[in-house]
């Protein structure tokens, strides 16, 4: 696999850390910029949920490497 030493690891997770919150923000603002239809907006906020649940487990991983 590949290693990452104790820095890299604290920088990526908290650079992961700040996309998951950026994005979880923009997923429940965009849909209230262009509301067409329900569904449309309920696709949207699942797809924003998860890569949220993405980017936050990643951190998480990288944070376990980190110990």
């Amino acid at each position: 696999m590949f290693s990452i030493d104790n820095k890299w690891a604290t920088i990526l997770s908290d650079f992961c850390l700040d996309i998951s919150k950026a994005y979880f923000i923009a997923a429940f603002v965009s849909p209230a910029i262009n509301i067409v239809s329900s569904a449309q907006i309920f696709f949207v906020l699942i797809r924003g949920i998860i890569n949220v649940i993405i980017f936050l487990w990643f951190s998480r991983y990288l944070l376990q490497i980190k110990k």
